[in-house]
């Protein structure tokens, strides 16, 4: 593997964070078009949502295959 350079930017963990946000609304988007009742979460809840599954995502990177 080689070493990501190190920028004043996004981290990797942001990146993942808004990559996770797009599954978090569409999972909302589905099950409302399903005729689910979905309560509509926060933008900080929302937000919460997608860094959590970010730092998932980070921990996973840690384990060897």
């Amino acid at each position: 593997k080689e070493p990501i350079p190190q920028y004043s930017g996004m981290s990797l963990r942001d990146w993942f964070a808004g990559q996770a946000l797009i599954d978090v609304r569409i999972r909302t988007h589905i099950a409302k078009a399903s005729g689910h009742i979905v309560s509509e979460s926060s933008p900080r809840d929302t937000a919460t949502e997608a860094y959590i599954i970010a730092d998932a995502m980070m921990e996973a990177r840690k384990v060897k295959p």
